[in-house]
This record gives C-alpha cells, structure tokens and sequence, in this order.
C-alpha cells in the first residue's frame, strides 16, 4: 500500500478526548489548523463516525475484512469503502486499470457523494420517471 504518512495532519489518540463526542473532533481540526468541513475522517467504528459529523466533519465508514459487518442503518446514512483506493481527489490521477467502485466517496467532497439511501432514492426515482413517459400498451 505504502506510506500515507506524508498526507497525514496530525496524530490523535484519546488524550485530545473521548472518541465518541463531537468535541474531541472539533478539537482535532482547530489542532491542525483547519475548518472541520475540511476534515475527512474515516473509521469503523460508526459511534466515532456520528460523533465526527456532529462535529461538521466529513465521516466515511470503513467496512474492512474481519471486522463485525456495519448495521443497515449506518450504510443507508452514510458513505462505506472497502479499501482507501476507493477515495479520490481532483489532485490524484488514476490509474485507468484501477477498479472503480460503484460509489466513489472524495477527499475534497463535494454535493456529488451521496449515502447508499441517497443512490437508492435517486435510481427509484430515475426508473419511475421512465414509466410515467411510457405510453400505455392497449390489451
């Protein structure tokens, strides 16, 4: 995978605060120096997740082999990867060989992503849309 860590601001453990409470987050971004709808924050943990976005930060679930399978609840309300290839940014160039996954959360995030409800509100509505411009077939 290689070394991530020249892209990474800061290192937080639970000294900075609890993990799952807003503030322990918005301390991290006034820590380095940003605004914490500049922040991604990617976790498994979904407690961890609902407390970032409190926070205003933007929050992925992270849904990883060996781990306990995230509850529906949590895939509908916000965006899962599998694998940290699966984040882009307008600054990356991929590879065309690489597999695109069917929703591609990004770092500089934007109205483009949306939560797996989202994606499937959005395809009921695309496909109802089509049957109402259908005419009617005569039996």
């Amino acid at each position: 995978a290689g070394d991530l860590l020249q892209y990474i601001e800061g290192h937080f453990d639970t000294a900075v605060g609890d993990k799952q409470e807003a503030a322990s987050y918005s301390a991290i971004a006034e820590k380095i120096g940003s605004k914490p709808d500049n922040v991604l924050f990617l976790t498994d943990i979904v407690k961890e997740a609902e407390a970032a976005r409190t926070a205003g930060l933007h929050a992925v679930l992270v849904s990883r082999e060996g781990n306990a399978p995230l509850p529906s609840e949590a895939t509908e309300s916000f965006t899962v990867i599998h694998s940290l290839g699966q984040l882009t940014s307008n600054k990356r160039k991929t590879d065309p060989q690489e597999e695109q996954p069917a929703k591609v959360p990004k770092t500089d995030l934007s109205t483009d992503v949306k939560t797996t409800a989202e994606a499937e509100k959005a395809k009921k509505e695309t496909s109802t849309e089509g049957k109402l411009n259908e005419p009617e077939k005569k039996k």
